[in-house]
């Protein structure tokens, strides 16, 4: 998440950078203008026109990602900056390169998935013989 948020700290604004996770949801992180955590990696289901009361003021704010355009539909009422835009590799490199000079470097072993929401998955009622 913090790498779709990468390229937009220059503009002095709060990011929340989103995955389209279907319906009104979305996966969101939330970042300061310095890119520094506010909240981190969460599932947020969003109301036509009704602004999150946690967030930042809609002036102040960038929305991007791929459930850019899904927010601004839903909250086309604020002038939110949403911009449509997909994970890059060049910002994960930055990031990376950023953690490796400060010695933030993790053990590849240890890393786990971090899952949202659990799966939804359903009993077959197909008889297979």
């Amino acid at each position: 998440m913090k790498s779709l948020a990468q390229p937009h700290i220059e503009k002095s604004k709060s990011i929340i950078s989103t995955i389209d996770a279907r319906r009104n949801e979305v996966y969101a992180a939330e970042f300061d203008h310095s890119l520094n955590f506010i909240k981190g990696d969460h599932c947020l289901i969003i109301e036509e026109n009704v602004y999150p009361e946690d967030w930042p003021d809609p002036e102040n704010l960038i929305v991007c990602g791929n459930g850019a355009n899904k927010i601004g539909e839903l909250l086309a009422a604020y002038p939110i900056e949403c911009i449509d835009s997909k994970c890059d590799a060049a910002n994960q490199s930055q990031l990376a390169f950023h953690k490796f000079n400060n010695g933030l470097i993790e053990d590849i072993n240890y890393l786990k998935p971090n899952y949202l929401k659990p799966p939804n998955i359903t009993q077959s009622k197909k008889k297979l013989f």
